[in-house]
C-alpha cells in the first residue's frame, strides 16, 4: 500500500499527535499499512496503535535491573495540578493556562473524573478559524478538548509513562486512581528529570 504524506498527517491528527519527526512519521507510515482506519473509530484507532508500538520492545527494558526509584511514578509525578470542568468557558482555560504557564490542563466532570485534556494548542487552534474565533465567548471546554485520553495509574511504572510519551507524542500524562480521578501528572519536563537521575545513578554504579 502506497501512504502518502497527506494520509500520514491525517493519520497524526486522529492520534492527537502534538508533533511529528521522521521517526514518527515512518511508524505512522508502518502504521497504517497494517489496519484499515477509515472504518476506526478514534479510540480504536489510539488503542491498536498502542499495541502497534508495544511489539517495538520500548518496555523490555523493564527487566533490565533498573533502580526502583527511576520505576516509581510518585517519585516524578507532580501532584500540584489544575483542571478544569468539561462545562467551563474556553475563556476560563485559556486564563488558567496563561496564569498558571502550562501549556495542558485536565478536564473532569462534575464527579470529578478525568474526560479530557486541553492544552494551549487546543485554544490557539480556535483562533485560526473564524467560525469558532466568533463563538468564543460561548464555546465550552467540552468543544475543543481532546476527549480520548492516554493516562497511567500509581501502580504502572515510569517505563510505561514515558513509551506512552513517545508513542504519541505527548507533553504530559494524567496519573488517575481507580475512579478516573486525576492524581498528578507527568510532564515531559518531568520524565526529562527522570532520566537525568537514571544516568546520575548509573553512572554512579559504573564507578
Amino acid at each position: 500500500m502506497n501512504i502518502s504524506i497527506c494520509q500520514v498527517d491525517k493519520l497524526a491528527r486522529r492520534l492527537d499527535f502534538h508533533e511529528q519527526d521522521a521517526s514518527s512519521q515512518q511508524r505512522l507510515r508502518a502504521f497504517a499499512e497494517t489496519v484499515n482506519y477509515d472504518s476506526l473509530s478514534d479510540g480504536e484507532l489510539k488503542q491498536l496503535f498502542e499495541e502497534f508500538e508495544h511489539s517495538f520492545g520500548f518496555l523490555d527494558l523493564a527487566d533490565k535491573k533498573l533502580p526502583e526509584t527511576f520505576l516509581d511514578i510518585g517519585s516524578y509525578m507532580n501532584q500540584d495540578i489544575h483542571s478544569v470542568r468539561e462545562t467551563d468557558s474556553v475563556t476560563k482555560a485559556a486564563r488558567t493556562l496563561q496564569r498558571k504557564m502550562i501549556s495542558g490542563l485536565p478536564v473532569v466532570n462534575e464527579e470529578g473524573r478525568l474526560v479530557g485534556i486541553i492544552s494551549s494548542t487546543d485554544v490557539v487552534g480556535i483562533m485560526t478559524r473564524p467560525e469558532l474565533r466568533e463563538r468564543w465567548d460561548e464555546m465550552t471546554v467540552a468543544e475543543v478538548m481532546t476527549s480520548y485520553t492516554i493516562t497511567a495509574t500509581l501502580r504502572s511504572n515510569l517505563l510505561e509513562v514515558l513509551h506512552h510519551m513517545m508513542s504519541f507524542r505527548l507533553h504530559r500524562i494524567v496519573i488517575v486512581d481507580d475512579h478516573d480521578r486525576p492524581l498528578g501528572l507527568i510532564s515531559s519536563l518531568d520524565a526529562t528529570r527522570a532520566l537525568r537521575d537514571l544516568l546520575v545513578q548509573l553512572q554512579g554504579s559504573a564507578l
